[in-house]
């Protein structure tokens, strides 16, 4: 199954595409849920109860044929590639929000809430003696 928004390839059982974050309702269930509006990313700030982050991740040649996955509170929010910006929504609340990729990870925590419902992180990596190291260089909040 393909996603309907990205046309990434889901694994069966997927409840959501993990390159866009679109929810996925399998073929069997179509006709019994009706069709639910999709949030875009740049209509989330007008939603209430609703945020997001948005990952801008530089193309570097380090670690760079690898995605970054994308965490908050170790739930698998999806997928960033060399190069590439996403945008996650996150419902109201607090958030530990991780990176990893390879041997590569960084952290920061969030609250999202009325008054900060949107934030813009540009996430480097630089090389390590052990390990690489992924920053969150914080750009906006909205």
């Amino acid at each position: 199954m393909n996603c309907p928004n990205c046309q990434m390839p889901i694994e069966e059982g997927g409840k959501f595409c993990t390159n866009c974050g679109t929810p996925v309702v399998p073929i069997n269930q179509m006709q019994q849920i009706p069709p639910q509006p999709t949030i875009q990313p740049q209509n989330l700030i007008n939603q209430p109860g609703v945020g997001s982050i948005t990952i801008s991740r530089p193309s570097n040649f380090v670690g760079c044929a690898v995605s970054y996955k994308v965490f908050a509170n170790g739930y698998l929010l999806g997928n960033v590639s060399d190069g590439g910006i996403m945008t996650f929504p996150l419902n109201y609340g607090m958030y530990e929000i991780s990176i990893k990729c390879g041997m590569g990870k960084g952290n920061t925590k969030i609250t999202v809430s009325d008054q900060c419902r949107h934030f813009v992180f540009q996430c480097p990596m630089t090389m390590g003696m052990w390990s690489n190291k992924i920053d969150f260089i914080l750009m906006q909040v909205n």
